[in-house]
């Protein structure tokens, strides 16, 4: 803001800015700020849809609803006239349309000396730091909120993004009017600037899928297996080395890190001490952990085959090291989410297993009637209007010969049919609602993970739906800027098992993914594809991280705003889940916000659906 109060000295500007400021909850994003130098400009209804397609190529990644922001500024500075102009300017009623803002949150950096290009470049068991980490406290903050930015990293970024921006679009969009901007009047810019609609930007805000295993070949090979595991331990490194850098404080230390993958884990209770014995690349450690205080916590947290940093101090005897702390590469505790620049509403759904004895058939026609707004209760009909996206998180069929005894609860014993009743049943779902498919262990897309799409010479009759995506499993995707990672979830049984958390709260579970940045790091519980990426790494911070698997809907915010969502399920108690004293949660719905991470729950049953959150 002050770099432009220094460039353009003008009252007008000034008020502009300090109005906009105040619009925004003193959080204006710095993305922003040059369409504030476009408005007072003198541009034509043509050369502003120009700008605008610059814009868009631009804010991928923007957190505030900028069109927003614009309708204020014109409605409060540029808009003065009558009703007529009202009309030439507003909605198809001829009215202004209502604009909403928000207030967005900011986060307070974590700063620390980076010495990760000198680890990079020592080898595995000289990964030492001269100075202590200093404890990441793992607190969300009240009520979900996040500190404010900074007030000077919120003026480095403000100048870092005016540089940046305007350097790519002055040439494209401010050259052909040179007028100086206190020489515009108000009425100029009204008459030829139209208000920016949700319509006219919805339609960019496409779907992209990020990372998606399209091919999964399968080798019986040592190497392969041996790929497969440095793939893990060297992505996962690169998370550790990065928080330790960031948790430096400056001070001189003894202590050393070492980065290892879990091998074997041990108790004594006797001498009250855990014992961990992992690889680097190099070779075999061994690790003493004092069963007491933080360190007994984290030592119950730690998975086999889990990459993690160990602080320690080398013992001479018998060759084993002491720990003095545990790292593991979860995700940090402040972080900004990415959010959409409007409202964009999806629909979680997982586990409707057509072709079962146990599918709830009513409950689910009950589900597309609501997808069509055809229920009485308003606030239902606009919920359901407001839908963009349905997610469909694995076992859209119930397959053949999953689990002993499935046989004698199939409906449908043929594995086509049950792709083509699933297809009759998705077909009713209105075209302008993209579904979004990727399989689950009853699919026909292999029986261990990572999943390519389902084959279209199985499920032929979904492909042929015009507004459905089937994906691999797990799959990232991004729409707007907002990361949302896939899983259908299965292991998260086994992961439950293996840390004695209630198999009824998964949520509680996917916590665990985060805290491993890895979805099922154990090897030998579910059938695993050795391939030379591991794709159950979690690279990158999600921004919502959905499963299906176990038919329990769960929702929980993680530290850094991560959404932990498990779905539902459109099946009834089958003999497996009974067997693991499940009890599913079936027709419940979750639907997500984008832009605000607002959340709606609805609930289906053979009667019809309600709204339950």
């Amino acid at each position: 803001m002050l770099f432009l109060l220094r460039a353009y000295a003008s009252e007008k500007i000034a008020k502009v800015l300090k109005d906009i400021v105040k619009i925004t909850n003193k959080r204006i994003s710095p993305e922003a700020l040059p369409i504030i130098l476009f408005l007072m400009h003198n541009v034509s209804e043509k050369e502003w849809g120009k700008i605008l397609e610059v814009l868009r190529d631009s804010y991928k990644e923007a957190n505030t609803i900028t069109y927003n922001i614009i309708n204020d500024v014109i409605r409060k500075h540029l808009y003065k006239s009558t009703q007529a102009k009202e009309e030439k300017f507003g909605g198809r009623d001829g009215k202004l349309k209502e604009s909403k803002t928000r207030s967005i949150p900011a986060i307070s950096k974590l700063t620390g000396k980076n010495r990760i290009s000198e680890l990079r470049s020592a080898k595995i068991e000289d990964y030492i730091l001269s100075q202590k980490i200093s404890n990441e406290r793992e607190i969300l903050p009240p009520s979900g909120k996040l500190e404010k930015t900074n007030i000077k990293d919120s003026e480095r970024d403000l100048s870092k993004s005016i540089s940046s921006v305007m350097d790519s679009m002055t040439n494209k969009a401010l050259t052909e009017k040179s007028t100086v901007l206190s020489e515009f009047s108000e009425e100029k810019v009204v008459k030829e600037i139209p208000l920016i609609s949700q319509e006219k930007i919805m339609p960019s805000l496409k779907f992209e899928p990020i990372k998606v295993p399209q091919r999964v070949v399968i080798e019986d090979s040592t190497e392969l297996f041996r790929q497969y595991f440095v793939n893990r331990y060297i992505r996962i490194r690169e998370i550790l080395l990065k928080r330790i850098s960031r948790g430096v404080n400056g001070q001189g230390s003894s202590e050393d890190y070492l980065i290892v993958m879990v091998r074997e884990k041990r108790t004594e209770r006797k001498k009250k001490i855990g014992i961990l014995i992992g690889d680097t690349l190099e070779r075999e450690i061994r690790i003493i952990v004092p069963l007491e205080g933080d360190l007994a916590a984290k030592f119950k947290h730690i998975l086999l085959d889990s990459v993690i940093a160990v602080e320690v101090k080398p013992r001479k005897d018998k060759g084993y090291y002491l720990a003095t702390d545990i790292i593991f590469p979860e995700t940090p505790v402040l972080r900004e989410r990415n959010r959409t620049p409007f409202s964009v509403k999806i629909a979680f759904i997982s586990d409707i297993h057509v072709g079962s004895s146990k599918f709830l058939r009513e409950s689910f026609y009950n589900f597309i009637n609501f997808i069509n707004c055809q229920v009485d209760d308003e606030e239902l009909r606009k919920l359901a209007k407001e839908i963009r996206y349905i997610f469909i998180i694995g076992d859209l069929v119930d397959g053949i010969g999953v689990y002993p005894e499935q046989k004698s609860e199939l409906e449908i014993v043929d594995i086509y049919r049950q792709y083509e009743e699933l297809a009759d049943l998705l077909e009713k779902i209105p075209r302008e609602k993209t579904i979004i498919a990727i399989p689950g262990n009853h699919d026909a897309a292999g029986k261990f993970v990572p999943q390519p799409p389902i084959p279209e010479k199985i499920a032929q009759p979904l492909y042929s739906i015009p507004n459905i995506k089937i994906l691999g499993n797990p799959a990232w995707i991004r729409i707007g800027g907002v990361k949302i990672l896939l899983y259908h979830g299965y292991g998260i049984e086994h992961m439950a098992a293996d840390l004695e958390l209630p198999i009824q709260e998964p949520s509680r579970i996917l916590v665990e993914m985060l805290r491993n940045r890895h979805l099922m790091p154990t090897w030998g519980k579910i059938p695993v594809a050795p391939t030379k990426e591991d794709y159950l790494v979690i690279d990158e911070v999600p921004d919502i991280l959905a499963v299906g698997h176990i038919h329990i809907a769960d929702i929980r915010i993680s530290k850094g705003g991560v959404v932990l969502l498990s779905t539902g399920s459109f099946q009834d108690l089958t003999i497996w889940q009974r067997q693991l004293g499940i009890k599913p949660t079936p027709g419940i719905v979750p639907i997500i916000d984008l832009n605000t991470y607002d959340v709606n729950v609805i609930k289906c049953d053979r009667k019809g659906c309600w709204l339950i959150q």
